[in-house]
């Protein structure tokens, strides 16, 4: 008998839940690049957070966080050619967690996190990082190769400037949680950029 394979999966939209429980309720062999998986019944919730608590979880310590599995940012200005980076700097982290917070929750953040977000917060360096390669894509039908994208894995800690208040701090904090529930970067529906928040 192999070994057991735990797949977690984070939403931040209560009304996919079912259906997301019913389609990994099955009882079907499935096969992943030539292994052969047999589920088993019965999916668990393991945490269940509210928008209001992940807004008071916030610390206002400084953000530590560890990429599990490579993280990419890209990004284009108008007329411009797409950058590719793979070092987590504070504003490719956190400016798309603070639109996802204003798109989808209902619940406040303490403050207003940008003068944090886009200044007042600093990626310490060096960092402790790596290069890594993650499968975005399996080869399609009549095709030879499957896709890979490189981002970076490894521990980023990041300090406040001395005009960051307490409370911008943790808004900050706030969206740190909602990065260890749904990822950072580019390709995070398919497994990049997974976060675990160290401290923050």
């Amino acid at each position: 008998m192999g070994q057991p394979l735990h797949i977690e999966i984070g939403l931040v939209v209560d009304d996919l839940a079912e259906t997301v429980r019913e389609a990994i309720e099955v009882s079907e062999p499935l096969r992943l690049r030539g292994v052969q998986l047999a589920p088993r019944p019965g999916a668990a919730a393991v945490e269940q957070l509210s928008w209001a608590s992940m807004s008071s979880a916030g610390s206002a310590a400084p953000p530590c966080l560890r990429f599990l599995t490579p993280v990419l940012f890209r990004s284009a200005a108008a007329g411009m050619p797409r950058l590719t980076r793979r070092v987590p700097y504070p504003g490719l982290v956190y400016r798309p967690q603070l639109g996802r917070w204003r798109r989808w929750s209902d619940a406040p953040l303490p403050a207003d996190p940008t003068p944090a977000v886009d200044g007042g917060l600093e990626l310490e360096l060096p960092i402790d990082m790596r290069a890594s390669d993650h499968l975005v894509a399996v080869a399609r039908p009549g095709e030879r190769v499957a896709r890979f994208e490189t981002g970076g894995v490894g521990v980023a800690s990041y300090r406040y400037a001395r005009s960051v208040t307490n409370s911008e701090r943790r808004a900050v904090g706030a969206l740190t949680v909602l990065c260890g529930l749904i990822g950072a970067g580019d390709h995070a529906t398919v497994g990049m950029g997974v976060v675990r928040r160290l401290r923050g």
